[in-house]
């Protein structure tokens, strides 16, 4: 299959997802079977449109409002805790739902040093999130808000948190001696971290156009790959392929499997997945490759603005890097075959 034909089967399958209808999902595996089997790109496309739409209507349905109730259990953070406009905000994890928990006073104070994938008993009242917020939280599969009331004793997650929480926690510890502006832009530059940030930084970096410089994206995944490279090589070519996707792995759970880390891993495994069956893609075939695979392991992911701009800008990297690096040459010549009004003639004397 082309590269273009690649683009437009991931096209669909993102509008599939925008549209989320309840289709039978048996249905369309069985149109991607036969368009595989028969090599009918136009047939994939549709076919993968209605999985990613019946999928979508799957997560949706997830979605629903429930009863409000009293809880008083264990649950699993999905995320740092970070303050908001006065109390602690964070995501858990509570049965099978995604729930947004707002901690204050003596509970958010014992809940603020916790990470995320760390379990936390805790005590506080479930409602249904307010329908004005309903299409805010749909891309990270909130139903529902827990005002967390008491916070109680807490565990260690499984072993790649407990390792990533370990090195992140050793990261932060070594910049202690830092100022706690630079000290937040290190934990922005390393591993994403912005919820120390000053708000006159945050406002300086965003004026000056360089905001995605505190997000970790596709740069920190090639330094990262590239520090173990001198390692990877000693290995044989599958125990490069495994020691490099264990290594994406731990390091997407260190940043907290953001949309930028998510596309970024994705088109890393599948650049490791081609370099390993000698198969090289174009950089548009890989980031289409990873937009399918993702947008249908996780419809929602479409409707994330931060998956929106990263994706945006790969497109624009893709597209555009190779006709301005041809460009960029004239660009600095041209100006010198012009005589600049401001510069002195040859023989000229000041007078």
């Amino acid at each position: 299959m082309s590269d273009t034909a690649t683009v437009l089967v991931a096209l669909a399958a993102a509008l599939g997802a925008l549209v989320a209808r309840p289709l039978p999902v048996l249905v369309a595996a069985l149109v991607v079977a036969a368009a595989l089997l028969w090599r009918w790109p136009l047939l994939l496309g549709v076919g993968v449109a209605l999985a990613a739409s019946g999928l979508a209507a799957r997560s949706w349905a997830g979605l629903e409002p429930l009863a409000p109730h009293q809880v008083e259990q264990a649950v699993t953070l999905l995320g740092d805790p970070h303050d908001v406009a006065g109390a602690l905000e964070v995501d858990v994890r509570v049965g099978r739902r995604h729930v947004e928990a707002w901690a204050r006073g003596r509970a958010a104070a014992r809940l603020r040093d916790r990470l995320a994938g760390e379990r936390v008993w805790l005590a506080g009242h479930l409602e249904a999130v307010p329908e004005t917020d309903r299409a805010r939280a749909a891309p990270r599969h909130i139903s529902a808000r827990l005002t967390v009331d008491t916070v109680d004793r807490w565990a260690a997650g499984n072993f790649p948190t407990r390792l990533a929480n370990g090195v992140r926690r050793t990261l932060l510890a070594g910049a202690s001696s830092l100022p706690p502006d630079r000290r937040s832009l290190y934990a922005g530059f390393v591993l994403g971290d912005d919820r120390d940030q000053p708000p006159e930084v945050a406002y300086d970096f965003r004026a000056s156009g360089l905001t995605h410089l505190l997000v970790v994206s596709g740069e920190n995944v090639a330094f990262v790959l590239a520090l173990a490279s001198p390692l990877l090589r000693r290995l044989s070519l599958r125990g490069r392929l495994v020691a490099g996707l264990v290594l994406l792995f731990l390091f997407g759970t260190l940043t907290r499997w953001e949309p930028s880390v998510l596309r970024a891993v994705a088109m890393a495994t599948i650049s490791l997945l081609a370099a390993t069956l000698g198969r090289p893609a174009t950089t548009l075939r890989v980031l289409a490759l990873a937009v399918l695979g993702l947008v249908l392991v996780d419809p929602m992911l479409v409707r994330s603005v931060g998956f929106q701009l990263s994706v945006g800008a790969c497109v624009g990297i893709a597209l555009l890097a190779a006709p301005l690096t041809r460009l960029l040459p004239v660009l600095v010549r041209w100006p010198r075959r012009w005589p600049s009004p401001w510069r002195p003639r040859p023989g000229w004397r000041p007078s």
